[in-house]
């Protein structure tokens, strides 16, 4: 399987790069995501908003070929941030369901 490559993305009003990708559960298909941010104040503005949105590449999980890429936009919260060596990574999930 293809993997995922981080691309141009915005989360709320911040640029950065990453991706969201779609995953199946018990409960049907849920989105997650990542963006990885340079600046620390960019992460706690995000942190601070009541409604995100992210705009960039969804990855639609298929079985018989590599994933499907479109470009999609979507309400998000933030479900967690990590400090690495590509700067601040921030964890996402969809508020709803695709």
């Amino acid at each position: 399987m293809r993997k995922f490559t981080l691309q141009s993305a915005t989360l709320g009003d911040i640029d950065g790069q990453g991706y969201a990708f779609t995953k199946r559960t018990f409960e049907g298909r849920e989105v997650q995501g990542i963006l990885f941010v340079d600046d620390e104040q960019d992460v706690e503005a995000l942190q601070q908003e009541d409604e995100l949105i992210y705009e960039g590449a969804l990855y639609y999980r298929r079985k018989t070929q590599g994933p499907r890429e479109e470009h999609e936009s979507f309400p998000v919260e933030i479900t967690g941030v990590l400090s690495t060596g590509m700067g601040h990574r921030v964890s996402f999930s969809a508020v709803e369901t695709v």
